[in-house]
């Protein structure tokens, strides 16, 4: 009998079990299987606590509506050029003071100007709302980064279905080296803590010109050009020799 408990009790050292009483070792058994019936249900807990944090996030995000009219622009789309951006959206939800009124993140291969990150640096940056310029007590908050991560909120509310405007002057990103159609990385208004509010559908991008190709002659229209020129020459002497 007590070897059997000792075989189902396995953790247990056969010398504690040796000379017990029948009750004691049921009482251990007892206690072993409320102990494991206990772990079986924190971790059922735990699991459905984690799948309904899973499902609050999915529904959080399925809430995010895009931005509507969502532009941007440069001033010089050259390779390698300091160039403003100008980004222009409207919002669809309504946002409180202190959520971002944009958190966006550039194209690959932009680059800040400076090699240095502007946090809560506005220098050249204007934000419009409605046509109203953000100042005084709506002044924005700003923070622009190497990886070209911007980040530009206010203090003041910004309604749903406001028009907003972002400028950042040419002293503060570079276009990328390489031509071709970028694509940013994340468009959004978010809450203090990140979670997405609102997201622009699809991403914007803007197109880096490659340098314009110098025109240059076939050998066929070389040689055509040559005996034009020539004959062009030979024309201006014989006229020169008969007013002669």
């Amino acid at each position: 009998m007590r070897q059997s408990a000792s075989n189902k009790l396995g953790h247990i050292n056969a010398n504690q079990l040796a000379g017990a009483p029948d009750h004691e070792i049921r009482s251990e058994m007892v206690s072993k299987r409320l102990r494991t019936e206990y772990k079986r249900k924190l971790m059922k807990k735990m699991l459905s606590a984690a799948a309904a944090a899973a499902l609050a996030l999915t529904a959080s995000n399925a809430l995010a509506a895009p931005l509507v009219n969502t532009t941007v622009t440069l001033s010089n789309n050259g390779l390698s050029q300091p160039t403003a951006i100008t980004a222009t959206y409207t919002t669809a939800t309504a946002l409180t003071p202190g959520e971002f009124i944009l958190m966006a993140g550039l194209p690959m291969n932009f680059t800040k100007i400076g090699n240095a990150n502007q946090i809560s640096d506005c220098t050249g940056v204007t934000l419009e709302v409605d046509g109203v310029v953000q100042s005084g007590g709506s002044a924005p908050t700003c923070s622009l980064f190497t990886n070209g991560t911007v980040a530009i909120w206010t203090s003041a509310p910004v309604a749903g279905g406001a028009t907003v405007e972002l400028h950042l002057d040419a002293t503060r990103f570079a276009t990328p080296a390489t031509p071709g159609v970028k694509t940013f990385s994340a468009f959004r208004t978010a809450a203090a803590g990140g979670a997405t509010i609102d997201e622009a559908v699809p991403m914007p991008s803007v197109t880096i010109a490659a340098p314009a190709p110098v025109p240059t002659l076939t050998e066929w229209a070389m040689i055509l050009l040559t005996v034009a020129l020539g004959g062009f020459a030979a024309l201006t002497i014989n006229k020169r020799r008969r007013t002669v």
